[in-house]
């Protein structure tokens, strides 16, 4: 039986891609929900680093 590291590599590649389009889809909107309706004490107390990894568009 032969490895094909080629299609493992296109397999991740795949798996990833799907995982991502999953998170843009599914989990951003949450997080840019949550972000939304914290009061702005506890906005302000999460550095802004922090603010674009939760979600980068707001």
């Amino acid at each position: 039986m032969g490895f094909d590291f080629e299609l493992i590599l296109a397999i991740a590649f795949l798996v990833t891609g799907v995982v991502w389009v999953y998170d843009r889809i599914v989990y951003l909107p949450k997080r840019k929900l949550a972000l939304a309706e914290m009061t702005p004490e506890a906005r302000n107390a999460i550095s802004k680093d922090v603010k674009q990894t939760l979600a980068p568009d707001a």
